[in-house]
């Protein structure tokens, strides 16, 4: 019995001996450093061997981990994940913001502009959504387009400014809305404005634009521009029609200027809406608010005191067309061409001072007195003592009225000329041998020539 023992003894002894003379596995390293043979070891985490008989093992190299001991290699960093450092039992999470789509890295990269990374660890970044977007590297979110502003697009770096006539009023918006008519915008604004007055706008999502010159607009929010009436202007932009200057007109509605009234007519007041013409004996130059009288034409017009169709003074009517001031009773005398004389003319044959009342008495003779006579198609009347006027009352006809102031009483006398072919005949009157009724030489008349 002792001699078996001794024997197990012994061959145990042997075995033991050749396993440790063995070199170390793979996965192992020697203990003791010397011969890469027993004792072995495994080889710790971050750690590799993938060679028998050494004495060490190697660290996991960059991009790489091992997270199990005695491992003959190490494993690739996964995607998502790096690894900057040696002899890693394990790889880092890429940071928000950033990504790894490869494995084995050893950094991760920046999201690029418009997109995110939201988690740790990821693979991809992701596109900022339309309504969004990013303008920085990096970044683990998006922003917010602002009011005014939008995005259509996914993956943007900016967003956009809403267009002249249109708004954003809430942040992450992909659209702009457009502005209804009577409104609009300037670029990027959250809401509309009402067209101030004088402008419109009769289009959704356009801008305001001026009332154009002969138009106006007084109130704000409009659609449309009305037309200026007749009798006014305006310019473009106007809030309110111009009324024409006396002397212009505006004969249309919707007109840009006003004009000029033409010669011989007249606009006395603002805002005409057509001239005047001038009347009989009277003229005007352009633009005029009033007539002129023509002096010397045998017509009494506008502030003539007379007119006896000449320019000549100390005739009774001066080339003023103004009664001269003559005393006593001296005789006046005119000379008329009746082929000339036009129906409605009048002429103030004399008037010696018989228009003031302070001067009424230095008349008061009862001696009114007169002689027409013609020669040819000459008319020559000559008045004594009293006023006297011609008139044409028809073709060929006309009609010599005189008054005199004779005591308390005034007396009108009348003489009707008639044109005849005879050519030449005079007939006189003297108020002394006239009715008591004072009517003069009624019925008397003169032929005068054609």
């Amino acid at each position: 019995m002792k001699l078996k023992s001794f024997l197990f003894l012994m061959a145990l002894a042997l075995f033991s001996q050749n396993i440790f003379a063995a070199d170390c596995a793979v996965g192992t390293f020697s203990v003791d450093g010397t011969d890469g043979s027993g004792p072995c070891t495994v080889c710790p985490v971050g750690k590799f061997q993938d060679e028998t008989g050494q004495t060490e093992c190697e660290d996991c190299a960059l991009g790489k981990f091992q997270d199990d001991t005695g491992s003959s290699i190490c494993e690739d960093c996964a995607a998502g994940t790096f690894q900057d450092d040696t002899g890693q039992s394990a790889c880092e999470d890429c940071e928000l913001g950033k990504f790894q789509s490869n494995t084995g890295s050893t950094v991760c990269e920046n999201c690029a502009v418009g997109r995110f990374a939201g988690e740790t660890g990821t693979e991809t970044c992701t596109l900022c959504p339309a309504g969004r977007f990013q303008d920085s590297t990096g970044s683990s979110t998006c922003s917010s387009c602002a009011v005014g502003t939008y995005q259509d697009t996914e993956g943007s770096s900016v967003c956009l400014s809403c267009d002249a006539g249109t708004f954003a009023s809430s942040t992450e918006s992909t659209t702009c809305t457009n502005c209804p008519a009577g409104q609009s915008s300037t670029s990027g604004q959250n809401a509309c404005s009402e067209c101030t007055a004088g402008t419109f706008n009769n289009t959704s999502g356009s801008t305001c634009s001026n009332c154009s010159a002969g138009s106006f607009q007084d109130s704000t929010g409009s659609s449309s521009c009305d037309l200026c009436p007749v009798g006014t202007f305006s310019s473009a932009g106007a809030t309110a029609c111009t009324a024409c200057t006396a002397g212009s007109f505006a004969g249309d509605i919707g007109s840009a200027s006003c004009d000029l009234c033409p010669e011989d007519t007249f606009a006395s007041s603002a805002g005409a809406s057509s001239c005047s013409s001038c009347a009989t004996g009277t003229f005007s130059d352009e633009g005029s608010t009033t007539c002129t009288p023509i002096c010397g034409d045998g017509i009494k017009a506008g502030d003539e005191e007379c007119d006896d169709g000449n320019t000549d003074n100390l005739d009774g009517c001066s080339d003023e067309c103004a009664y001269e001031d003559q005393d006593g009773l001296e005789t006046f005398y005119t000379t008329l061409d009746f082929r000339n004389l036009v129906v409605g003319q009048s002429f103030a044959i004399a008037s010696p001072n018989f228009n003031g009342s302070s001067d009424v008495n230095t008349l008061n003779t009862c001696n009114c007195s007169w002689t027409v006579s013609s020669s040819g198609s000459t008319v020559t009347i000559s008045v004594t003592g009293c006023q006297a006027t011609l008139t044409v009352t028809g073709e060929g006809v006309a009609n010599l009225n005189l008054t005199e102031v004779c005591g308390s009483s005034t007396n009108e006398y009348n003489q009707t000329l008639l044109s005849t072919t005879s050519s030449e005949s005079t007939e006189s009157s003297d108020s002394s041998s006239s009715s008591s009724s004072g009517t003069g030489a009624a019925g008397c008349s003169l032929r005068l020539p054609n």
